[in-house]
């Protein structure tokens, strides 16, 4: 939310731009941002926020870990090339230079435990996060485990029985079968490269009403150590926020550390229309029950565009290698003509291993957003235990 300085800013630029003050959080202004201008940068604060969709109310599970690490009991954690245990997280990717909506975590195979490190030779076991019931052993789907577990969601209203789904398994431990039972903590399989380019577990999180993939982040404590960062822990400078372009579409580009795999929903508030978000675990679903994955513009007002990510390469090395190949819709695709895009830059949160989103408001200048919107403009990110960080004072 921020301050109106419009008179101020009419005087010295000749040009409006979009201000707030609703008169019960203080806003702060995103200040001006026109053609060619450097990116307006927001101050940003974490909060907590209970309007997100099905979060959770508090981590109250008590599953094994899917993948045994020293790094998930460490009191400290640094991110390197290969300490990474959620190397991707839930949610929007691009592929291949294409749009593509990733329905589960994965989980890297480049961590050590018990001070050794997994390899080719030394695959990680996948072991079941709970007890439950084999529904699928799945040889021709990315040779995959299907469990349903005898546990609900602690948000009521997301269903009963959490099922989860293990992928890209080389071997099937010898001792499940569909239909029996399995306990928690039991092996499944071998992490492995079934239908895959790296070895890695793929674990996906299912709800039944409806049955949909939902974010896994639910499924792990982010209390636990220093690996899991909430949105809302540590500094909000872990979140950048800024505003990038104001021609005929208002484009703000978020940046978090690390893949921030908690997050469910980014948005903008405004004054005359709420909240206008992109909730990852509520896009679009196919008839036959697929994530659309060729359109980055389904969610009405809003494109999201996100820039490669693989919890190894910075933002800025990421972008430099592909920058020639996005496509020009993209607002950082040097394709849009000198002037008119928006590069990743080799500073900040850019230089170190982020996730890059580009959120853009269809048919929306800044002006017309003051205009159309009133007197409130704040973008936002949130996580699924209601972890968020805003644009503030």
């Amino acid at each position: 939310m921020y301050k109106n300085l419009f008179f101020l800013i009419a005087i010295m630029l000749l040009l409006l731009a979009c201000g707030s003050d609703d008169g019960t959080d203080p806003p702060s202004n995103p200040g001006v941002m026109l053609p060619g201008e450097f990116p307006v940068v927001l101050t940003t604060e974490i909060y907590m926020d209970n309007t997100i969709p099905d979060i959770e109310p508090s981590y109250s599970y008590d599953w094994a870990d899917p993948v045994q690490s020293d790094l998930l009991d460490a009191n400290i954690y640094t991110p390197d090339n290969c300490n990474n245990y959620i190397r991707d997280g839930y949610g929007p990717r691009t592929l291949s230079d294409e749009y593509d909506l990733h329905l589960g975590l994965d989980i890297a195979d480049c961590l050590e435990y018990q001070g050794e490190e997994y390899d080719d030779g030394r695959p990680a076991t996948v072991f079941s996060m709970c007890s439950g019931i084999v529904e699928n052993i799945d040889p021709n789907n990315k040779c995959s485990v299907y469990v349903t577990c005898d546990l609900g969601f602690a948000n009521p209203d997301m269903g009963d029985n959490v099922e989860f789904i293990y992928r890209h398994l080389d071997e099937f431990d010898q001792n499940i079968a569909i239909g029996q039972r399995i306990e928690k903590g039991a092996p499944i399989g071998i992490m492995g490269t079934c239908e895959a380019n790296v070895r890695h577990l793929h674990l996906s999180t299912v709800r039944n009403n409806p049955h949909e993939n939902v974010n896994g982040s639910r499924m792990f404590d982010f209390e636990r150590n220093a690996y899991f960062n909430r949105l809302n822990q540590g500094s909000p400078d872990d979140v950048d926020i800024r505003i990038i372009e104001s021609n005929s579409n208002t484009t703000v580009r978020f940046t978090l550390l690390g893949n921030k795999s908690s997050t469910v929903q980014l948005g903008i508030r405004t004054a005359k229309f709420g909240d206008v978000n992109y909730n990852f675990e509520a896009v679009n679903y196919t008839s036959d029950g697929s994530a659309e994955r060729d359109n980055s513009c389904f969610v009405d007002k809003v494109c999201l565009y996100t820039y490669d990510f693989n919890g190894v390469k910075t933002a800025c090395d990421f972008y430099e290698d592909q920058m020639d190949d996005l496509p020009a819709d993209f607002p950082a695709s040097p394709a849009r003509g000198e002037g008119n895009f928006y590069p990743i830059e080799c500073t900040g949160l850019f230089a170190k291993v982020s996730i890059v989103y580009d959120f853009v408001l269809q048919g929306f200048s800044l002006s017309d957003l003051e205009a159309e919107f009133g007197d409130t403009f704040e973008p936002y990110v949130a996580g699924v235990f209601g972890d968020a960080v805003r644009a503030a004072n």
